[in-house]
């Protein structure tokens, strides 16, 4: 069953992109079983190269367009309640240590996460 997945899964559009996996890469949807079927041969036609790579690079550029929308939208979400503080100098102001800007004061669970008060200057 694991090929049918595969397959379901990449030709299944995508959230954010709005396009299937394959179709990003490649620049069209994978063939299923109806694609197979013989077309006749006065309705075929060829792409040419140019025609391809600029219909590949719209699709990227659309699929870069629709990531960009939706980490703006997650970016709006997730500061929706965070409030911008200004302080003035004279200000008193405790640190909170957090482990990746303070490396060298977190080193134990027990050490006190903050220190303070210091004086904006």
């Amino acid at each position: 069953m694991l090929p049918h997945a595969e397959s379901a899964f990449n030709r299944t559009p995508s959230k954010a992109t709005h396009l299937s996996p394959f179709q990003v890469v490649h620049g069209n949807n994978p063939k299923s079983a109806l694609d197979l079927i013989p077309i006749p041969t006065s309705t075929k036609f060829t792409w040419e190269a140019e025609n391809r790579a600029k219909q590949i690079q719209d699709i990227h550029a659309q699929v870069r367009d629709n990531i960009a929308k939706v980490n703006e939208i997650a970016m709006h979400n997730a500061n929706k309640h965070k409030r911008e503080v200004h302080f003035q100098p004279g200000d008193f102001i405790w640190v909170h240590f957090r482990k990746e800007r303070f490396p060298s004061k977190r080193k134990f669970k027990l050490t006190p996460r903050s220190d303070g008060t210091f004086e904006i200057i």
